[in-house]
C-alpha cells in the first residue's frame, strides 16, 4: 500500500458538531485507511479521540484512555499518514497529577509537555 504523506483527510466538520450532530458516521476501521496519526471525537462526543501509530484511542473527561474498536463510529476526525523518517521523540513528560498541581495561568511552560 502506498501512503500519501502530504495529504490530510478530514471526516465531518465542526459546523456539524456545533448544533449537536454527534452521531458517528464513519467507522474507525474506515478512518484508519486515510491516516495513522490524528485527532477527533468519538460517537456522542464521549471524549477526545487520538490516533497514534494506527491505533485509535478515546480519552474521557476523567482522563481514562480506552482503545477504540474498528467498528466504533466517529462523527469528526482529521488524520494523515506520519512519514516514517520524521523523528518520534518525547519532548517532556508530566503525570496528570503534576499537571493539575501546576498553576498554568501564572507559570510559563519552559518545555512542551506530554501527559502520561
Amino acid at each position: 500500500m502506498t501512503f500519501d504523506y502530504q495529504r490530510v483527510y478530514q471526516h465531518g466538520t465542526l459546523a456539524l458538531l456545533v448544533p449537536g450532530l454527534f452521531t458517528g458516521t464513519l467507522s474507525v476501521a474506515d478512518l484508519l485507511t486515510h491516516g495513522d496519526f490524528g485527532i477527533g471525537t468519538a460517537h456522542g462526543l464521549a471524549g477526545e479521540m487520538i490516533i497514534l501509530d494506527g491505533q485509535a484511542y478515546q480519552v474521557t473527561g476523567e482522563g481514562q484512555v480506552n482503545q477504540l474498536a474498528p467498528t466504533d463510529m466517529v462523527p469528526f476526525a482529521t488524520v494523515h499518514f506520519q512519514a516514517p523518517e520524521l523523528p518520534n521523540q518525547t519532548l517532556g513528560t508530566v503525570t496528570k497529577a503534576e499537571l493539575e498541581a501546576r498553576d498554568l495561568s501564572t507559570t510559563a511552560i519552559e518545555e512542551p509537555l506530554l501527559c502520561r
